[in-house]
């Protein structure tokens, strides 16, 4: 088929298709050469899709329900299953994945790719050294969770990995367990909040959820679940220091930082992602006013849609 016979939508979609492949549109159209083909192609291709182009798995496979896959230092990582519109990704890039990977495991090694395998966003000089301690809000399925214990805090580390929906705190505490590292990771299934109280957990799905609306999703309410603040948290997990706080929490990190008071004292470095707005604010000016009123430095790496901060009692350490 010659490119130029087709229309303006359709060439577009073999460029975004060539480019995500590293391949010429020739080859495109050689491979995937029939019309309808070309018309099922998606427009654009995300780093989650193509992120298993770039990485290794040993294994995969389903058990007790749950996809998995397995990679190869043996760590066994349980994910969920791949949402209608990611086989069409699938279709299109599948080939290029590792053989283990098949149509009913893609989106666990999507979610592995990019939480495990690829680069973390927060620069080695803020992350903790072998044996620190580091606490997660926001963990998801511990993907990243893992990453933090294998390359940084090592098995003599310790870990406090919080996620407030339920069904992924399952596949979470899972993934603690099967690799053995329930002596590194505590977990905790409860929404962080400025108040113990119950609330509705909002949300899309296993992946879109928090506790607020915020302007560029429409969330549903889910289940009802505890909530506290951090400081109540922190508390009762009884760490003398933690070296880095990472928070992820899909608009409510505003909330979060109203939290933590008295427990700041014994943070070292603050990571907040806050892409956000709600009511037309965004939330990262908030939580920047709330660091500074709180005393806290904002790094030079912060930017438009995360925050960096030490606190005032280890800022000399890092500035």
């Amino acid at each position: 088929m010659d490119i130029n016979l087709l229309s303006e939508d359709e060439k577009s979609k073999v460029f975004a298709l060539a480019n995500a492949r590293g391949e010429t549109t020739e080859r495109i159209i050689e491979k995937f050469g029939s019309l309808k083909q070309i018309k099922r192609m998606p427009q654009n291709y995300g780093k989650f899709f193509t992120s298993p182009i770039h990485h290794t798995f040993s294994d995969s496979g389903i058990r007790d329900g749950h996809p998995y896959v397995v990679l190869p230092n043996q760590r066994i990582l349980y994910g969920n299953f791949p949402k209608k519109n990611y086989y069409r990704y699938y279709e299109y890039l599948g080939d290029l994945y590792s053989n283990s990977i098949s149509k009913e495991t893609c989106c666990v090694a999507m979610d592995v790719s990019r939480r495990y395998y690829d680069p973390l966003e927060i620069p080695d000089k803020y992350m903790p050294s072998k044996n620190g301690t580091l606490v997660e809000v926001g963990a998801y399925l511990g993907h990243k969770t893992i990453k933090f214990c294998d390359e940084y805090v090592g098995l003599g580390g310790s870990i406090l990995a919080i996620e407030a929906v339920p069904e992924n705190y399952e596949l979470l505490k899972r993934n603690i367990e099967e690799n053995r590292l329930n002596r590194v990771i505590d977990s905790l299934q409860i929404g962080v909040w400025n108040k113990k109280e119950v609330r509705t957990i909002l949300g899309k799905g296993y992946q879109q959820n928090s506790l607020v609306q915020t302007d560029t999703h429409d969330f549903q309410s889910l289940s009802e679940i505890q909530t506290d603040t951090l400081d109540n948290i922190l508390r009762g997990w009884k760490q003398r220091c933690i070296d880095l706080l990472t928070i992820q929490v899909n608009g409510a990190e505003i909330e979060v930082l109203e939290g933590l008071n008295q427990y700041l004292e014994k943070i070292k470095i603050l990571y907040i992602v806050s892409p956000y707005s709600r009511e037309g604010h965004r939330t990262i000016e908030r939580c920047k006013e709330l660091l500074l009123e709180k005393e806290c430095t904002i790094l030079e790496e912060t930017n438009e849609t995360s925050i960096y901060a030490v606190t005032k009692y280890f800022k000399e350490a890092f500035l």
